[in-house]
């Protein structure tokens, strides 16, 4: 297991014990109905991608993370220059950072080429067939959407796209 992984899993650890705390005795009063709902969906989450990762599974892509947001509210915002990050792709839904882009991981003109996205509505499309049709390009089964922009109407021209890992679609549906 790398650093990464570790650091991952630690991360995973913490957000369960701090999420169960939320959900602990007493504490239902102090949160609305939407919050608990959010809080108990983020904790069986975290709690299933802790047993997949100690069973030495692989970290989530990208493409993974968009497809958790399916049908949420996503935004583009503008990273803090402190954390390295140009990019972040914000789900407004869960009031949560989905993705972000680092130079030094992503390229140098990722971020300037969805600039012009800023604060934008942004959506996720799944292609549950992407071998018969593609949503980006063909054979990727996920992509993100403008519709400020509607860039969706002319074709299938995504802002991003990718492909879901197989464990995850497992993982997350199981």
């Amino acid at each position: 297991m790398g650093h990464a992984e570790r650091v991952v899993m630690e991360w995973t650890r913490r957000s369960i014990e701090l999420l169960e705390r939320a959900l602990g005795p007493g504490r239902r009063d102090r949160v609305t109905e939407a919050e608990f709902a959010r809080y108990e969906h983020q904790l069986l989450w975290a709690r299933r991608y802790l047993d997949h990762l100690e069973m030495g599974g692989e970290l989530l892509r990208p493409a993974d993370e968009w497809a958790q947001h399916h049908e949420h509210d996503l935004t583009i915002e503008q990273g803090p220059p402190e954390e390295g990050a140009e990019i972040i792709l914000f789900c407004r839904t869960c009031d949560d950072p989905v993705w972000a882009n680092v130079p030094e991981e992503s390229g140098e003109d990722m971020a300037a080429k969805y600039a012009e996205h800023l604060g934008h509505d942004i959506r996720t499309r799944r292609d549950e067939g992407p071998e018969e049709r593609g949503v980006a390009v063909y054979g990727f089964d996920i992509g993100l959407d403008c519709h400020t922009c509607k860039n969706y109407e002319d074709g299938p021209i995504a802002l991003f796209s990718d492909r879901v890992s197989d464990w995850f679609d497992e993982l997350w549906n199981g």
